[in-house]
């Protein structure tokens, strides 16, 4: 608005100018037949009239400088947000590139877990093993308190109804289950011992799979579902 109102004064001062220099030239013009007017002015008249050129000229600089300088000033500032956009456009980038690191960190060390998990059970699983073969060759304890005669021990099976702890009640509950097993049936042996740390109680002595595998469906049939066939060590005669 400032640089509107500035140029319109410029051109009214201007538009005065051309006006008084016309007139001048007109009544100094000269006519046949008549007389001659000549006007002397001043100097300091001369540019009351026509105006200062000389301050015309500083005004029409001034307001061109301001301009100037306006659209620096703009330029400026213009520059100054797409530094600003382009600083902050790369913070961004940075801290997504932060964040799928992390994610792959926290993938990796999930996945790490799971092997290690995987590997743990396995272990488990192997030491599982190598005790329940070893508590096929450990002494057993007949609870049928008959001594087989002529008797050898060979690789075999046997029916395992129970694997406790090593407590007082873990005891009792391993000859409570062979007690209830010898009197469903009598002609098979009963063996009950502790093999640290458990107590066991198993049934019987078979040759083959098949022989323990109908007595293993007997002995869940009384309720014993954890029952399992073991391989070991088995009491057989001559």
């Amino acid at each position: 608005m400032r640089k509107f109102v500035t140029i319109l004064i410029i051109a009214i001062c201007s538009a005065a100018n051309v006006s008084a220099q016309k007139y001048i030239d007109h009544i100094q013009k000269n006519v046949k037949g008549q007389g001659t007017v000549t006007v002397n002015q001043s100097q300091e008249i001369t540019d009351l009239v026509n105006g200062n050129n000389q301050a015309q000229k500083q005004q029409t600089k001034s307001a061109t400088t301001k301009q100037t300088n306006g659209q620096a000033t703009t330029a400026t500032a213009t520059q100054k947000q797409n530094v600003k956009e382009a600083e902050l456009a790369k913070k961004e980038e940075q801290t997504k590139k932060e964040e799928e690191a992390k994610k792959e960190e926290e993938e990796k060390k999930e996945e790490a877990a799971r092997r290690e998990e995987a590997l743990r059970r396995e272990a488990l699983r192997r030491q599982q093993e190598e005790a329940a073969k070893t508590e096929g060759e450990a002494s057993v304890v007949d609870t049928s308190k008959k001594v087989m005669r002529n008797s050898y021990k060979v690789n075999g099976y046997r029916v395992q109804a129970f694997a406790g702890g090593n407590s007082r009640a873990d005891k009792t509950k391993a000859h409570q289950i062979g007690n209830a097993i010898k009197m469903k049936y009598p002609d098979q042996p009963i063996y009950v011992h502790f093999y640290s740390p458990r107590w066991i109680c198993r049934v019987g002595n078979y040759r083959s799979y098949e022989e323990a595998n109908r007595m293993l469906k007997k002995v869940r049939a009384m309720g014993y579902k954890s029952a399992t066939i073991v391989r070991g060590k088995i009491t057989v005669q001559y």
